[in-house]
């Protein structure tokens, strides 16, 4: 059984020698039962390709070959590179709200937060207060 690049080439040559007699798509794809576009696609393959009615086989199996590798590659890289802008975005986007949050907290003045001490303390606690939600009612369905 052919390899499927053997099977195009031969179907490319088929049409080629077809249209080389009937010198109409039209005329080419109602003798060989396919539709007009398929003929012209396989008219523009044999020009891409460079394949003729006589040529060689193998130089035009791996010209085939090639062609789809080139194209495997130009996917693979294009889906890299896009891969890799929306890194970059992302990181630009982090980048300037860095700079906003930074200029805005630079009008700013902290102060030292007070700390409290009694010298005659015994003792001492820590208090740790957090989720607050101040008179925020909190209806969530994992929340009952």
């Amino acid at each position: 059984m052919p390899s499927i690049d053997n099977m195009l080439v031969e179907q490319i040559q088929l049409t080629l020698e077809a249209y080389q007699r009937l010198r109409s798509q039209k005329k080419v794809a109602k003798e060989l039962g396919i539709h007009q576009t398929t003929v012209c696609r396989r008219l523009d393959m044999a020009f891409k390709y460079g394949i003729k009615v006589n040529s060689d086989r193998e130089i035009v199996v791996e010209t085939v070959r090639l062609a789809k590798q080139k194209q495997n590659l130009q996917d693979t890289q294009r889906i890299e590179r896009k891969s890799f802008r929306e890194q970059a975005r992302v990181e630009n986007a982090v980048e300037a709200y860095s700079r906003e949050i930074h200029a805005i907290l630079k009008n700013f003045t902290f102060t030292v937060p007070k700390t409290i001490t009694n010298p005659n303390a015994t003792a001492c606690g820590v208090i740790h207060w957090s989720d607050q939600h101040l008179n925020e009612r909190v209806d969530l369905p994992h929340n009952k």
